[in-house]
């Protein structure tokens, strides 16, 4: 096949026909659309979305090292990648999204999948325009939990402190996910900001119960930290501030309960004191 292959550009290039299009490069485009259209709508209908995963990466591979060996014109490269890239991935994008039980959303409530995550990712991102049906599952998920946190404190399941470690917990796992799964792209930061900005913001209720969950980290739960762990601490106070468009709200419930703990000498310390007001 190499053989032939060769024989038809060295007859293109003598003449300056286009005898390797019309006798081979049309055909072979065409042959290799219908066969990916027809293995992955047959392999997605047998198997997990994890699974095709790896099936379409070596689907993907396995063409390129095939158009190395056959010696296939540069100019049938591109076409042969986008072909394949267009039949196993952005036919496919939205149901990899969506399958029940593996697809990208799914694992997305398995704290243990990030890897998995990350695998479709890499397949999805060879078509950036796939890669919104990832973003929009994130920031489903993100705003799903979030929900669910502000229903508990609602119904009075949480407290206010709890309510705010529920939010804490969320963005410590779900920024893991954009900077492992996601490659730590942009444009997924930028999404999971505005999720946690979008359900923090849909109850008033947010501002006070940060403000309540500082009162009590400058009472008690700073209590024998260091330096370092105090730092640490209120800068996941200042993350979740920054998603708060009611700073206002926070800044006033924040000086009432300052006053409070400074009159009654309740503060672990003033040096934790002077590093919240530094932060803010």
């Amino acid at each position: 096949l190499k053989q032939n292959i060769s024989m038809l550009l060295e007859l293109g290039a003598a003449d300056a026909s286009n005898v390797y299009e019309r006798d081979f490069e049309t055909l072979f485009l065409g042959t290799t659309q219908e066969f990916y259209h027809r293995e992955s709508l047959d392999f997605l209908s047998k198997n997990t979305a994890i699974d095709y995963v790896a099936k379409a990466q070596g689907r993907l591979d396995e063409e390129k090292i095939r158009a190395a060996a056959l010696g296939l014109a540069q100019t049938t490269e591109g076409p042969l990648q986008n072909i394949v890239e267009t039949e196993l991935i952005e036919r496919h994008a939205e149901n990899l999204v969506k399958m029940e039980n593996s697809g990208f959303a799914a694992l997305l409530k398995d704290e243990t999948k990030v890897e998995q995550l990350r695998d479709m990712y890499d397949l999805l991102v060879r078509v950036p325009s796939s890669v919104d049906f990832l973003r929009d599952a994130l920031s489903e998920r993100v705003k799903t939990d979030g929900s669910a946190l502000i229903a508990d404190q609602e119904r009075g399941q949480a407290d206010p402190p709890a309510f705010v470690r529920g939010v804490l917990k969320m963005r410590d796992r779900y920024g893991n996910v954009v900077s492992t799964a996601f490659r730590g792209e942009k444009r997924a930061a930028k999404r999971l900001r505005e999720s946690f900005e979008d359900f923090l913001n849909a109850d008033a209720r947010a501002a006070s119960c940060l403000a309540i969950y500082v009162d009590e980290l400058l009472r008690t739960g700073l209590k024998g930290a260091t330096e370092a762990q105090v730092t640490a601490e209120l800068q996941k106070v200042i993350l979740v501030f920054r998603y708060l468009s009611d700073k206002d709200v926070f800044e006033s419930y924040y000086k009432q309960h300052l006053a409070k703990r400074l009159l009654n000498n309740k503060s672990v310390s003033d040096e934790a004191e002077r590093a919240m007001v530094s932060q803010l």
